[in-house]
């Protein structure tokens, strides 16, 4: 199971060749991602004034969500994130609060694996597998 983060989905969306190559190497694995990826993705979207491509985008967007599973923040991630943030507080590291919280919603669900554009914030989470492209 790998988590698709926002930017590899956005990548993906983009046709970007590093992104597509990437993910039919993985082909044969389960892909998912967190609310927290999807609202990520529809601020980005929505920031854009063009109606239209707006429309375009979102259903391109929910298209390729409904084939994901998408996990949400319920306690057990919420307490699984507390912990991550914790931890790397002690340690003097500061993640995005939506990083932490996507590991969080990630190893409550059992993955561990995250790929992504943005390996800086996830690599200092230990109990994770990050995977650049």
């Amino acid at each position: 199971m790998i988590c698709l983060d926002t930017s590899f989905i956005i990548d993906l969306l983009r046709n970007n060749r590093e992104a597509v190559v990437a993910a039919q190497e993985l082909e044969n694995e389960h892909f998912i991602t967190t609310e927290i990826n999807v609202y990520e993705l529809l601020v980005g979207l929505y920031k854009n004034e063009n109606h239209e491509r707006v429309r375009v985008e979102r259903e391109a967007l929910s298209e390729l969500l409904d084939r994901l599973s998408v996990f949400t923040l319920d306690r057990r991630a919420s307490d699984q994130s507390a912990r991550i943030s914790a931890e790397l507080s002690r340690k003097g590291q500061r993640v995005d609060p939506p990083d932490v919280l996507i590991s969080g919603i990630m190893l409550a669900n059992g993955c561990s694996e995250i790929i992504t554009r943005n390996t800086e914030h996830f690599e200092r989470i230990s109990s994770l597998l990050v995977r650049a492209y």
